[in-house]
């Protein structure tokens, strides 16, 4: 009644292979650490590495300031300005007014 398809060796082993393919193509591009993750990562760690540049730039500015409140090293304009900006200190004949940064 019914033929039956003639289904060969080869082409047994050919679906076999496809479907490996198929599987390993897939866990490549979205596996735990497949392609799209590794890309993510990448994009996430220049981000990260930009971020890193600005801070060292701005720990290196705050040493500089440390570094010149030492004894040894008093920078007495700094002193000044840092002393008046943070305990409110005025002069009696003068006026502050601050701007909005």
């Amino acid at each position: 009644m019914f033929n039956k398809p003639n289904i060969t060796r080869s082409q047994i082993i050919t679906g076999i292979l496809v479907i490996v393919i198929m599987y390993f193509s897939f866990f490549f591009l979205f596996g735990r650490y497949g392609f799209i993750k590794y890309t993510q990562s990448k994009r996430s760690n220049t981000v990260r590495e930009q971020e890193l540049s600005v801070t060292q730039e701005h720990n290196q500015e705050l040493e500089k300031k440390i570094n010149s409140f030492k004894n040894n090293n008093i920078d007495k304009d700094l002193l000044d300005e840092q002393v008046r900006k943070n305990m409110g200190y005025v002069g009696e004949d003068e006026t502050v007014i601050y701007f909005d940064q």
